[in-house]
């Protein structure tokens, strides 16, 4: 999820195989970050927006158990 410390994000295919988990296993929790417009999805690229930026620990901590 550091990833998502970069400008670009991550692509949700590098997800799996990096981490070896489906990428469905995240969706709920990026589609709630999206909704709340910290995180964009676009073409099965996620990155933070300027204000998922602003609160990126906050982000970050969302993906952790």
């Amino acid at each position: 999820m550091n990833a998502l410390r970069l400008n670009h994000g991550f692509a949700l295919s590098l997800f799996s195989l990096r981490t070896g988990l489906d990428p469905t296993s995240i969706m709920p929790i990026i589609d709630r970050l999206c909704a709340l417009e910290l995180l964009e999805c676009r073409n099965e690229q996620v990155h933070c927006t300027a204000l998922g930026q602003r609160y990126l620990n906050d982000v970050v901590a969302h993906f952790l158990p």
